[in-house]
């Protein structure tokens, strides 16, 4: 996925979105290490979504990325 690509997706740029996670990885890292648990990635840029839209059920129908190693590679 190229920049342009990751901005019209997720509205920040990947820099952005990467230093996001790295700030934010101690506070949103879950203590179990349960396959249904968020990883961090995925919270830093479904969050936004939530918030603007109000509701999970348009980010779950929008998103086509079902685990982290899925969203790592569109952000990689």
């Amino acid at each position: 996925m190229d920049d342009m690509d990751i901005i019209d997706k997720f509205h920040l740029p990947r820099h952005v979105i990467l230093n996001l996670c790295d700030q934010l990885n101690i506070p949103l890292e879950h203590l179990t290490k349960r396959y249904h648990a968020l990883p961090t990635p995925l919270q830093v840029v479904t969050s936004p979504r939530f918030y603007a839209s109000g509701s999970f059920q348009a980010i779950v129908s929008g998103g086509n990325f079902n685990s982290e190693s899925a969203l790592n590679i569109e952000l990689i």
